[in-house]
């Protein structure tokens, strides 16, 4: 198990690379010259190459030791958040970006694939929470951190934590993750089979516009927090700090409840739940109480969508799981993309008080095309079932 948690522990650390923006992009972009839009297009290029990276970088390194790719993929995070941290000027910043973003798609979609082969099937689920409790935690308690160090000593100094985390984390996965851990092939051709796989693709399009939905307003929340009400730096870390315990409780019970109950069963309920959390959360201008409670469980409900998600694709087809899980992580990251390039052009040409309605928009959208996923499911096991 402790090859799990430094697992774990290397999520934390690109969990961070994702998150930690969002608390310092108004820093940024008044230290850099840039509007806040501007800012938060550093999240979209970043999502965007991670995307990309991802599959790719699975598919061309089969021949490398998984261990020696993880840790790779540490030092690229250490390395590109320590010249983000000395960077003079935006367009290094958005360099420094692109190489953590390689860092971040070598690591995650490995990660995972890793632990689930370690797993015993009927441990998967509480597994993959496992292993993604690091990006929880990094919501819990990097976020709010980062947050708190970037208000209150400089943005610069939130990148060099990070950097720290990378070179912690990169040491912790050489001492634990066993030399001999394999992982299914992935090459240009298997993922070309997922790609002709209908159900798959739209299993992985719920994906992206969930995950899209949260962070056209997760990466502006800071400004949103501050539209709304009279929080300071304080105030506004313990807020993200209430959404990553959320997120750690969440993210705990999917796991429970998708070995239990079923992957689908599991992700209806917390589908629904982000919806109605999300278009509650004004309510934080009129009970600050009301709204940290309705943020605790926007956290629970965003985080715990992953764990069975990564079981159901697995579900789907075992022979294509590495395949199917580094897209994942690319479609996670383009819905992050999605999700905070519109965020931005609407923050910039509407304005940012009804954010919020933007994201509840994407996750309607969403619940549609799980419904669709469903029922493709379900046709093909009733095609496939003996007559």
């Amino acid at each position: 198990m402790l090859a799990i948690y430094s697992l774990a522990a290397g999520n934390f650390a690109a969990g961070m690379c994702t998150l930690v923006m969002a608390g310092v992009l108004s820093e940024i972009a008044t230290g850099m010259g840039i509007t806040t839009g501007q800012a938060g297009q550093l999240i979209s290029v970043y999502s965007l190459v991670n995307a990309i990276g991802a599959p790719l970088i699975m598919a061309f390194t089969n021949g490398f030791e998984r261990r020696t790719m993880l840790v790779a993929g540490m030092l690229l995070i250490l390395l590109g958040n320590a010249v983000a941290a000395l960077a003079p000027s935006y367009p290094i910043l958005m360099a420094a970006r692109i190489v953590t973003a390689f860092g971040a798609a070598a690591y995650v979609p490995l990660a995972a694939a890793v632990a689930i082969s370690m797993a015993n099937p009927e441990e998967r689920g509480r597994v993959s929470a496992i292993v993604f409790t690091g990006f929880t935690l990094a919501t819990a308690l990097g976020l709010p951190i980062g947050t708190f160090i970037g208000l209150n000593l400089g943005w610069r100094f939130t990148f060099t934590s990070v950097a720290l985390l990378g070179l912690i984390s990169g040491y912790l996965m050489w001492l634990e993750v066993p030399r001999a851990a394999k992982t299914p092939t992935v090459s240009l051709a298997i993922l070309g089979q997922v790609f002709g796989n209908s159900l798959l693709i739209v299993v992985l399009s719920v994906t992206v516009l969930q995950f899209a939905g949260q962070m056209a307003l997760f990466a502006y929340i800071a400004p949103w927090l501050r539209s709304l009400t009279t929080l300071g730096a304080t105030g506004i870390s313990l807020i993200l700090l209430v959404v990553g315990v959320g997120g750690i409780v969440g993210n705990y019970i999917a796991g429970i409840s998708t070995d239990r109950f079923g992957a689908k069963q599991t992700q209806l309920v917390l589908i629904i739940l982000l919806v109605i959390s999300m278009a509650l959360m004004p309510i934080i201008r009129a009970n600050l109480a009301l709204g940290a409670l309705i943020f605790f469980v926007w956290g629970a409900v965003g985080q715990g969508f992953i764990a069975p998600q990564l079981v159901r694709l697995v579900g789907l087809n075992q022979e294509l799981s590495s395949a199917t899980l580094s897209l994942n992580s690319s479609f996670i990251n383009v819905g992050l993309a999605l999700g905070a390039a519109a965020g931005g052009l609407y923050i910039d040409s509407i304005g940012v008080e009804s954010l919020p309605w933007l994201g509840v928009g994407g996750v309607i959208i969403s619940i549609g095309v799980f419904v669709l996923s469903w029922m493709m499911e379900n046709s093909r096991q009733m095609a496939a079932a003996p007559s």
